[in-house]
């Protein structure tokens, strides 16, 4: 299975959103299936999947947005948000992601 890292309040954010039982099985899913979300256009290849929320399934859940390079390296998971409060990426956040994945690339190596 993949590794899994968590970057900055990531972890914090996705236990209050998903609950321990959804934090776990979120971290199995992306450990198991880490090309299972689709590539964003403009950010060097980060992927964003969906994630169910208890009692409110995937189209009401939540949106995980993580980078995913080869079976070598960790997964880095970025950001998590409830769909409702936000439907896509706007061109300004993609490019800053974009800047964060790079320098943490630089950094693992």
């Amino acid at each position: 299975m993949q590794a899994l890292v968590p970057i900055g309040t990531f972890e914090a954010k996705a236990r209050k959103l998903l609950g321990a039982d959804g934090f776990d099985n979120m971290l199995d899913h992306l450990a198991r299936a880490p090309k299972s979300g689709r590539i964003i256009k403009g950010t060097g290849g980060l992927r964003k999947v969906r994630i169910a929320r208890p009692g409110q399934g995937k189209s009401g859940g939540t949106r995980v947005i993580y980078y995913y390079h080869n079976e070598d390296k960790p997964i880095l998971l970025l950001l998590i948000y409830a769909k409702a409060d936000r439907e896509n990426l706007t061109d300004a956040q993609r490019a800053q992601l974009k800047k964060h994945v790079d320098a943490i690339i630089d950094e693992f190596g």
